[in-house]
C-alpha cells in the first residue's frame, strides 16, 4: 500500500511552475481562437489556381470589383447580391471561391442553380469535384454504412455544411432543401423563367423562400444580360 507520507517531503514547487508555464503556453498559442478571416483574406490562403487555368496562377487574389461584391457576403443589412456581368470575367471562379469558403469556413448550407439539370451537373464536375482532394479535403467526409451517401447533387460535410445543386428549368426543384445562401446564376436563361398559367410562381421567388428559415440568409443573383433581338436572345459583353 502507497504511504501518502512520502509525498510530504517532496518538493513539486518546481514541477509546478513548469506546469503553470505549459498552460499559459498553451492558452496563449494552441489554444487561442484564431482570428476571424474575411473571404478576401481566406480565398487568398486558401485556394491556389494552376498554371494551365489561369494567366495568374498561385495564391488566387480577388481584383477591385469582387472584393466589394466579396465582402457583402458578410454585410447583416445586405440580403442579396445582384452582379450583371460581361462574358469571361471570372465569374464562376468568383462564384465557386465564394462557395468554398461558406461551405470550409462559414460552415453553412448553400445551393447553387444553374439553368438546366446538365449545366448544374457540368459545373459540378468542373468546378467543384476536382478541389475534393484539395481546398475541399479538410470537410469532406466518409459516410459509413447506414448513413445518407453524397451525390453530385447533394453533399454533407464534416464540419456541418451542407451543398445543393439544383437545375431551375423545373419548379419543384427547390422543394425540401433550405439554406443560407441560395446562388443563381445565368438567371436570363430561358430555364429561369416562369412558363405561363402552369407555373408555380416567379422561379427567384421560389428560390428566395429556400432562405426564409435563416435570419441571415443570402440570394446571390448572377447572369449575362441578354438582347431579344430578330435572331432570338444574345449575349453581348457589358
Amino acid at each position: 500500500m502507497l504511504d501518502e507520507s512520502l509525498f510530504e517531503q517532496l518538493d513539486l514547487s518546481e514541477g509546478a511552475v513548469a506546469f503553470d508555464i505549459a498552460l499559459d503556453n498553451l492558452r496563449n498559442d494552441v489554444l487561442q481562437i484564431p482570428p476571424f478571416k474575411d473571404p478576401v483574406e481566406w480565398i487568398y490562403d486558401s485556394i491556389e489556381l494552376p498554371k494551365q487555368a489561369t494567366f495568374r496562377p498561385g495564391n488566387m487574389r480577388l481584383n477591385g470589383f469582387q472584393r466589394p461584391v466579396a465582402l457583402d457576403a458578410l454585410d447583416p443589412e445586405v440580403d442579396q447580391i445582384t452582379v450583371l456581368k460581361g462574358v469571361q470575367v471570372g465569374w464562376s471562379s468568383f462564384l465557386k471561391a465564394m462557395l468554398f469558403y461558406g461551405i470550409s469556413y462559414l460552415a453553412l448550407k448553400a445551393i447553387l442553380t444553374q439553368p438546366t439539370d446538365d449545366d448544374a451537373k457540368g459545373y459540378y464536375k468542373d468546378q467543384i469535384e476536382p478541389h475534393f482532394s484539395d481546398v475541399l479535403a479538410g470537410i469532406r467526409r466518409t459516410p459509413g454504412r447506414g448513413e445518407v451517401q453524397d451525390t453530385w447533387d447533394e453533399h454533407r460535410f464534416n464540419n456541418g455544411a451542407q451543398l445543393y445543386f439544383r437545375g431551375a428549368a423545373s419548379d419543384d426543384a427547390f422543394r425540401r432543401i433550405s439554406a443560407q445562401w441560395q446562388m443563381a446564376d445565368e438567371v436570363d436563361a430561358e430555364a429561369w423563367q416562369s412558363k405561363g398559367e402552369k407555373s408555380q410562381a416567379d422561379k427567384l421567388a421560389l428560390y428566395r423562400d429556400r432562405g426564409t428559415a435563416f435570419i441571415d440568409s443570402k440570394l446571390w443573383v448572377g447572369s449575362t444580360p441578354l438582347l431579344i433581338g430578330p435572331h432570338g436572345r444574345v449575349q453581348f459583353d457589358c
